[in-house]
């Protein structure tokens, strides 16, 4: 881990990226609680699976460049762990998947129950991401100045950057 307190751009777009998955999911919610409320004609669902290609693609770089270079590091903190970050990916691909599940049960019309009974499945969504989010940002994230090359850090904060574009 690296001891400066600035962080890289890299860092930043990590951050940026995350705030606004976990911000989309809980507009998922309300979407989903209250859907008169949004006129743009995106559904719950729909957003819902926006986010998860982001969230997807960002756990790819992640497996495909961030780990095998942390993971290079000659020491890491217990709650930093490879193990443990590949765990997280894990946890968040089951509940997206048991969320997807949900929406097929329920269709596209759900009653109030059925959307109550559901929201759990996002609140741990949610806090799953959070919990990911502050072990990347403690103990992955700040390591990568150490451990990629300049170009690889542009490419991996270009990567990120890009999934936070608008999408039609």
């Amino acid at each position: 881990m690296t001891s400066t307190s600035t962080k890289t751009s890299l860092e930043d777009a990590h951050d940026r990226h995350h705030a606004r998955l976990h911000d989309g999911f809980y507009e998922v919610i309300g979407r989903w609680v209250t859907p008169e409320r949004f006129a743009d004609g995106v559904d719950a669902q729909t957003l819902f699976r926006r986010l998860c290609g982001e969230l997807e693609a960002a756990v790819d770089l992640e497996e495909r460049a961030i780990l095998p270079a942390y993971r290079t590091l000659p020491s890491h903190a217990p709650q930093g762990r490879p193990e443990v970050v590949d765990g997280d990916h894990t946890i968040l691909r089951r509940t997206i998947v048991a969320i997807e599940e949900r929406f097929a049960a329920i269709g596209a019309t759900p009653t109030q129950r059925e959307v109550l009974e559901a929201l759990p499945l996002v609140y741990r969504l949610i806090a799953t991401l959070e919990h990911h989010t502050e072990r990347e940002q403690r103990h992955v994230y700040p390591s990568m100045g150490v451990v990629l090359s300049p170009t690889a850090l542009a490419e991996a904060e270009a990567v990120l950057r890009g999934l936070m574009e608008p999408q039609d």
